[in-house]
């Protein structure tokens, strides 16, 4: 994976959501998003049930603004220049009566300009293993297993982070909320330049934020 460069970001600012505010959007989320609800009842299927403390909603955003406006490569089609970038992550978590198996449902979105591209995944650590990771994705209302958003991210951090931020992917535990919320704390805006490069997939209106992380 190329290395993320990231010559035309002014400026960087990080969000964290209120835990109602994070349930209240997955809620809204969940009833027009049939693939979001599929993958709630896929984790269902598995056994999970889905975790209502505040603790266990992670909401984050992070935004980066151009120097410039980025213009669109030749050819593009009824595109307009960009001059900033917001990501989102909403996430629940879902867990197993008397297992240390984890999971959640997660709700991603970006957009930049008048683009916008949303994901939608059901992560599983069975065992509570974060490093075994199993990752589902819908199609409508059929989930298939997927290897492609949180494989990019972690890539990510592995190849642009500094060792704090590597170490915490070994070291944070707990609940697939409890494992973000460490992993941002630990990492900085590191993990903010990285969910936005997973989330946004090379495409031109985004990768001058972030870089260029193929799914």
């Amino acid at each position: 994976m190329p290395r993320p460069t990231r010559p035309s970001v002014a400026a960087e600012t990080t969000e964290y959501l209120d835990p109602a505010a994070t349930k209240a959007a997955l809620g809204a989320h969940m009833r027009a998003r049939p693939s979001l609800e599929a993958l709630a009842n896929e984790a269902a299927r598995l056994g999970y049930r889905p975790r209502e403390e505040d603790e266990q909603f992670f909401g984050y955003r992070h935004s980066f603004r151009a120097a410039r406006p980025v213009r669109p490569p030749a050819g593009a089609t009824a595109a307009e220049p960009v001059e900033a970038v917001e990501v989102e992550v909403l996430l629940q978590s879902h867990s197993k009566p008397d297992s240390t198996d984890q999971a959640a449902i997660v709700t991603l979105s970006i957009k930049g300009g008048g683009n916008s591209e949303s994901y939608d995944l059901l992560l599983e650590a069975p065992g509570g293993s974060f490093h075994n990771y199993r990752e589902f994705t819908a199609s409508g209302v059929t989930v298939q297993e997927a290897e492609s958003w949180w494989s990019a991210f972690v890539s990510c951090l592995d190849s642009n982070c500094w060792w704090p931020c590597l170490s915490a992917l070994w070291q944070c535990t707990g609940t697939w909320a409890a494992y973000l919320a460490c992993l941002a704390a630990r990492c900085g805006g590191c993990v903010g330049r990285c969910l936005t490069c997973a989330t946004c997939n090379c495409g031109w209106w985004c990768s001058w934020a972030s870089g260029c992380c193929r799914q």
